[in-house]
């Protein structure tokens, strides 16, 4: 674990994923530590917490090495390849879609971006339609809104920041 710089936790730092459940927001990155607003009877007085990343925090997963799950969404397929249980700062996605894939206008609570890695996609925004391809790439901010319909089946990287886990109660 790394060394904690100015922790203002009544106990040792815990480890990433023992805090599940116990932070409620995050709301600052400074180098190497998230300040953490938290929840819980765990850190009962602590108005943040200062989390440490890991000294050997360093993963790497190979995606041919991940099985494609099918999401809630039909024709839509996800590798975890950096998921809440890793990491609080980001998660990061490997979606397969086919063609006539659909996912529905929805509002988000992280920041959210879209790097295309191959077919054609098309983005609907509040005021316009966008199509993206091989190479391009879209952020969404923290409570905006969008939907995405796959025009030609393709591969595209989701990345969330912060990770979804740090918003969860």
């Amino acid at each position: 674990m790394g060394s904690p710089v100015g922790v203002q936790v009544p106990l040792p730092a815990p480890s990433l994923s023992s805090l599940r459940g116990q932070v409620s927001r995050c709301t600052a990155f400074w180098g190497q530590v998230w300040k953490c607003t938290t929840s819980g009877a765990r850190f009962r007085g602590a108005r943040f917490l200062e989390i440490p990343l890991p000294d050997d925090a360093i993963l790497i997963k190979r995606s041919s090495e991940l099985t494609p799950v099918e999401t809630r969404r039909e024709g839509l397929y996800e590798r975890l390849l950096l998921s809440g249980a890793d990491s609080l700062q980001q998660n990061i996605v490997l979606f397969d879609a086919r063609e006539g894939m659909e996912v529905e206008y929805h509002p988000i609570v992280t920041g959210e971006s879209l790097f295309i890695m191959s077919g054609v996609h098309e983005i609907v925004l509040e005021d316009r339609r966008e199509t993206l391809t091989t190479g391009d790439m879209v952020y969404f901010p923290p409570g905006s809104e969008h939907g995405m319909k796959c025009i030609e089946a393709g591969q595209y990287l989701a990345i969330f920041a912060p990770s979804k886990a740090a918003f969860e109660k």
